[in-house]
Formats: C-alpha cells, sequence, structure tokens
C-alpha cells in the first residue's frame, strides 16, 4: 500500500509540474488528461511490455480505489472543501440548494435510471430496473471534489457559484443514501416497504445533519476557546474528519453529509478569527494544502484506472448514449429546482446553461460503481459511469469556463 501511494505522489507531482509549465489547464484536469495518456500507453504495453502494464495494474489493486475514496479521501476532501465556503452567503441561497440537492438528485435518478433501462432494453441487454436504478442513483449528484476544484478558474456570479458549490456538497450525500438504498433492494430482491426505506432515508439524511451540527459545535468550541495554540485546533479538525466520520459510519448515518455540515459550522467560525493569527494561517494553510495535495492524487488515479476497463461493443455503446441521458437527466433537475424556488433573475437562461454544464461527475460516481463490483451488471454500470465521468470532467470541465466568458459578452 505505502509503495502504491508513493508512486501516485510521485505521479501527481510529475504531472503538476508539466501541467503548470507546459499546459496551464485546471489542475485536476490537466492531471488526469496525462494520467489517461498513461493508462493508454501501459493498455498499449500489454503487449509489448508486459512487465509495465502488471506493475500499474497491481499498483491500482493495491490502492482498493473504492474503499481508499469512501472511506479515507471523502472525509477529508469534504471537510476541507465545506470550510472554504461562506456559511452566510450560502444562507441566501438555501431553497434553491436544497431543492436542487434532494428533489433534484431523487428526480435526475429516476430519470436516468428508467432511461438507461429503456436503453438496454433497445440494445438487448439484460440490464435490470433496479440495476439501471442504481446507475442513475450513483450519476445523478454532481461530484463536489471535481466541482470545487474547477469553479476556481470559472468567472460566474457569487450566487451562481454558491449554488453549484452548495448542491455539490450536500447532494452527494443524498445520492450516497440513495444509492445504499437501491442497493440494497437488489440484494434483498426488492422485498423492502415503502414506509421502511423513507424510515431508513429519514434517519441516514436527519442522522447526517443532527450529527454533523454536533461535531460543529465541538470544534467551533475547541477553536474559539483555544485560539492561542494553533496545534490544539489543528488536531481537533483532524480528529472532527477521520473520527467523526467513522463514527458515522457505525452508527449508519450519512459521513458525507456529516462531514459537509461540520466543515461548514466550522468554516463560520475560522471566518470570525482574525486573519493574522497563528491559528487561522495553520488552519487555512493545512487543509487549503491538503485538499490540493489528495485532489491531485485522485484525479491522476481515475486517469490510471482506463487500462483496468472492460472494452466491448455493447459497453462503449451504451457508455456513449448515456452521456447525453446524464445531460438531460441534470437539465430536468435543475429545471425543477428552479420551478419549485421561483427564482427571479435577470438572465435564467444562462443560469440554467451553466448549472446545467457545471454539473460534473468525478471520483465519487467512479468508486460508487467500482464498490458493486459482486453484481453482474457490474462490468456495464463500471465503464458507462468511467465513461460519463471523463467526458465531464475534461469536455464539460474544460468548456465551463468559455461558456460563462461567452454569456458575458452577451
Amino acid at each position: 500500500m505505502f509503495q502504491s501511494v508513493g508512486i501516485l505522489v510521485a505521479l501527481a507531482a510529475v504531472f503538476s509540474l508539466l501541467n503548470y509549465r507546459y499546459m496551464k489547464w485546471p489542475s485536476t484536469i490537466g492531471l488526469m488528461f496525462m494520467a489517461l495518456v498513461s493508462s493508454i500507453l501501459i493498455f498499449v504495453s500489454k503487449e509489448f511490455v508486459p512487465a509495465v502494464y502488471i506493475f500499474f495494474g497491481q499498483l491500482i489493486t493495491n490502492l482498493d480505489f473504492e474503499n481508499l475514496l469512501l472511506n479515507v479521501l471523502l472525509s477529508f476532501l469534504l471537510f476541507a472543501g465545506a470550510m472554504q465556503v461562506n456559511l452566510h452567503e450560502l444562507a441566501r441561497e438555501r431553497w434553491s440548494v436544497l431543492a436542487l440537492a434532494t428533489l433534484g438528485t431523487t428526480a435526475s435518478t429516476f430519470f436516468i435510471g428508467g432511461s438507461i433501462f429503456g436503453i438496454g432494453i433497445l440494445l438487448g441487454l439484460d440490464f435490470p430496473f433496479l440495476h439501471a436504478l442504481l446507475f442513475g442513483a450513483l450519476i445523478s449528484p454532481t461530484d463536489p471534489i471535481a466541482v470545487l476544484a474547477i469553479l476556481d478558474k470559472v468567472g460566474i456570479s457569487k450566487s451562481l457559484r454558491l449554488r453549484i458549490e452548495g448542491e455539490s456538497l450536500f447532494n452527494d450525500g443524498i445520492g450516497v443514501v440513495l444509492f445504499l438504498t437501491i442497493l440494497s433492494l437488489i440484494q434483498i430482491g426488492g422485498s423492502l416497504k415503502v414506509s421502511e426505506i423513507g424510515l431508513d432515508l429519514l434517519l441516514e439524511i436527519g442522522g447526517g445533519i443532527g450529527y454533523g451540527l454536533l461535531l460543529a459545535w465541538i470544534g467551533d468550541s475547541i477553536i474559539r476557546k483555544n485560539l492561542d495554540d494553533p496545534k490544539v485546533c489543528l488536531l481537533s479538525t483532524l480528529a472532527i474528519a477521520t473520527g467523526g466520520y467513522s463514527l458515522a459510519g457505525v452508527w449508519h448515518i450519512s459521513g458525507p453529509l456529516a462531514m459537509v455540515v461540520a466543515g461548514l459550522g466550522v468554516g463560520w467560525q475560522l471566518a470570525h478569527v482574525p486573519k493574522s493569527s497563528e491559528t487561522f494561517r495553520t488552519l487555512k494553510l493545512f487543509w487549503g494544502s491538503l485538499d490540493n495535495i489528495l485532489n491531485a492524487m485522485l484525479f491522476v488515479l481515475i486517469g490510471l484506472l482506463a487500462h483496468t476497463l472492460e472494452f466491448n461493443r455493447s459497453n462503449i455503446l451504451l457508455g456513449l448514449l448515456a452521456i447525453p441521458v446524464v445531460l438531460v437527466g441534470r437539465l430536468f433537475a435543475v429545471l425543477l429546482g428552479y420551478s419549485l424556488t421561483s427564482l427571479q433573475e435577470n438572465h435564467p437562461a444562462q443560469n440554467i446553461a451553466i448549472l446545467v454544464w457545471g454539473g460534473l461527475r468525478g471520483g465519487l460516481a467512479v468508486a460508487l460503481a467500482l464498490s458493486i463490483n459482486t453484481l453482474e451488471t457490474s462490468g456495464i454500470i463500471i465503464f458507462t459511469t468511467y465513461l460519463v465521468a471523463v467526458f465531464s470532467i475534461l469536455v464539460q470541465g474544460l468548456t465551463l469556463r468559455p461558456l460563462a466568458n461567452l454569456f458575458k459578452k452577451q
């Protein structure tokens, strides 16, 4: 494991340097692109230098991507990302964020699931409805890791940025809960009652938010009472992101939602700390640096996963058709959010376009897909998820800024 992590960090450092000096793309996009090209070269090397192919195959296997992201990296990345969001300003967008993160994600799940099920029938694939719905659940949430990393380079209004950031932070927790619920239905043959499903969802979501508030209160209290000791404050935030996330899993409540709420609360308290204080500088530097390092590792790893996929006609065809389906599902979710919140804006069409195109998918969707490798449809779900994520990060991520600039000129 240590050797694999060491090689991954080294690759991230080399790719970061090359991107900074020559490509000058947003960091996460540049790193993933170079890792994807490297993965293609590794795949080609299978015939000529099989030792290289085997070495990188073992690297990916040893890292255990889904467990690494879901059980280790996700807590840090969500907590660090939420700390950067201004809670007071986010509160102004609370209703639109709530509508997009809950009803929008749920509606998108069923739209995408139903559409993929229908496409599967047309293609002659044995793709049960609940399996298609499972894909809809894992691909509907916008990925906060991808979104927050790319938005830094995009010039959009503060209101729209907060909406995208807030939604991406909260809807992944909703998506994970939906994913786990549907997966449970598949595993037990769909025998759960609607009332039982609703109760499980309520406990997961409500418990995660309530637990996150408790963690935020603990973090706020420690920072407020120990401002003169940055080490104590730093260790306390680390304890929240590690121990807090672990306990959420033990208690069967949403760890991602707990980390988002806790991160928002700690960030709110940190905003009231004098910027000249050592505690403020220490926490900002540590969490900002850790966020950048883990993002670099994550996107390199996503790129390297390509050579492990199963390429065949059915997988490629369904994957390509899934891209427009996911975009239409995103449009449906955004329009639903707008209709429910009755937002009065000067340029609603432009904002809707950016919300749809800026709804990126990334490592979280890939990790969830990899976690179901025991299902008979796992191969096609993993391939389709990966293709959608790559398109989202490379194509949508690279064109989001030009799209925003185009609207500014109109």
